[in-house]
């Protein structure tokens, strides 16, 4: 890989031992992955959270609360947010979460701001400020919105864990490899949307039908003449879960690197067509729908990725006061941030009066602590948490439908 002087000279330990094997770190997945050099980031979505006590070993917890505190001895070279939280610090108990993490909660957030870091701990960071702009570099974690960033904002991030986005958030840099790079961005497989979407969740079956069949290919949409934002969202956030790992995708006449077609596919044909009509919206949603008509219901998830305040409005008026049946625990997700403008402009309370709970800062879908058997949302990616981690069976529907489900403590 061709380095900078200074770059080497970080890699050889002259930084000091942590950013020097950060740096070897980037180096060598850059060099694993074909990368020819790194590349300065502008902004950082992070992994920093508080370890989780359960099913770990002692050691393995200090080690890794030490690296922490090692990270945060350190000042983050750009803007760089966080990922959501193990437990919601509004339901810090019922999560279960022991003293010990805690306290080390309270000494990270203390840390954290010191170093620079933004303990903002959202999957949807460009709802509270890191949205960055067309053709700029990033370094984020968070599948949904790694995709986000990428297709809806023109930005370029590869697909980050935790210690690489820590590493660049430490140093500034990234390996240029994947959607950093033009050539890895362009789509080859075309699917054409001949019905018309009505929800977020149908935009959600699109994206998981994409990604079914997209192997390796990024997909380009026509038939779409607008997308809102949240449709966006669940579109971002099914687009990894089906077959693949796909981390971008198209739209034309809606996306910013899609004008037109030729333009998508950087003036090649795609390499496969596909139609996406009424049968394959209909099949997409049955494949991850296993509750029968009028089965009980107990749990209710909305808010995956997290709920945008327009979002939580609607959930608040949808309930308008009307209380949920008493089997049913419908949880809403959403940063903190968000929360506390909702709660400012009383959509919280009307969404407590009527039995929910809004919780913050960590994801209720891929909590144990639920019990959830029997799941509704809005989102194919939370339904796949729920069928994978909670082991729960699962039906997606629209926002409407799935506070019906909850009013009625029963699906369809």
């Amino acid at each position: 890989m061709d380095l900078t002087g200074e770059q080497r000279s970080i890699a050889q330990g002259e930084a000091g031992p942590l950013l020097g094997k950060y740096m070897n770190w980037l180096i060598a997945w850059g060099e694993a992955m074909g990368a020819k050099r790194l590349v300065p980031v502008r902004s950082v979505h992070a992994m920093l959270r508080t370890p989780s006590t359960r099913g770990c070993s002692r050691r393995t917890v200090e080690e890794y609360i030490a690296e922490l505190r090692q990270v945060c001895a350190h000042r983050v070279k750009c803007l760089t947010t966080t990922q959501v939280a193990s437990a919601g610090s509004n339901y810090w108990r019922e999560s279960g979460a022991s003293q010990e993490e805690a306290a080390f909660e309270s000494e990270l957030r203390n840390l954290a701001r010191r170093s620079g870091f933004q303990l903002t701990r959202t999957c949807t960071p460009y709802l509270v400020g890191n949205a960055p702009l067309k053709g700029e570099v990033c370094a984020w974690t968070e599948s949904s919105a790694v995709v986000y960033a990428n297709s809806i904002l023109g930005a370029r991030t590869t697909r980050h864990g935790m210690e690489s986005s820590l590493a660049a958030a430490l140093l500034g840099v990234t390996p240029a490899f994947g959607e950093v790079l033009d050539e890895n961005r362009r789509a080859e497989l075309h699917i054409d949307v001949g019905v018309e979407l009505r929800s977020e969740a149908e935009y959600g079956a699109l994206g998981f039908y994409a990604s079914a069949v997209a192997r390796s290919y990024i997909p380009v949409f026509t038939g779409i003449a607008s997308l809102a934002a949240e449709d966006a969202k669940q579109i971002s956030a099914s687009l990894p879960y089906a077959e693949s790992a796909i981390s971008m995708f198209h739209v034309v006449g809606v996306t910013p690197e899609a004008p037109d077609l030729q333009t998508a596919c950087g003036s090649r044909a795609p390499r496969v067509r596909l139609a996406f009509g009424a049968r394959e919206l209909r099949d997409t949603f049955q494949a991850m729908t296993d509750l029968s008509p009028g089965e009980e219901v107990d749990t209710v998830i909305l808010g995956c990725p997290f709920a945008s305040l327009w979002e939580i409005q609607r959930i608040a008026e949808g309930l308008a006061g009307r209380g949920i049946a008493d089997s049913v625990q419908l949880w809403v997700a959403t940063s903190y941030q968000t929360a506390m403008e909702a709660e400012r402009l009383g959509f919280a309370e009307l969404i407590r009066e009527s039995g929910g709970r809004l919780m913050h800062d960590a994801c209720p879908g891929s909590a144990a602590i639920l019990g959830s058997r029997r799941v509704v949302t809005t989102s194919f990616k939370q339904a796949h948490h729920a069928q994978t981690v909670l082991g729960s069976r699962t039906a997606i529907a629209s926002m409407e439908r799935c506070l019906e489900a909850a009013r009625k403590g029963r699906w369809g």
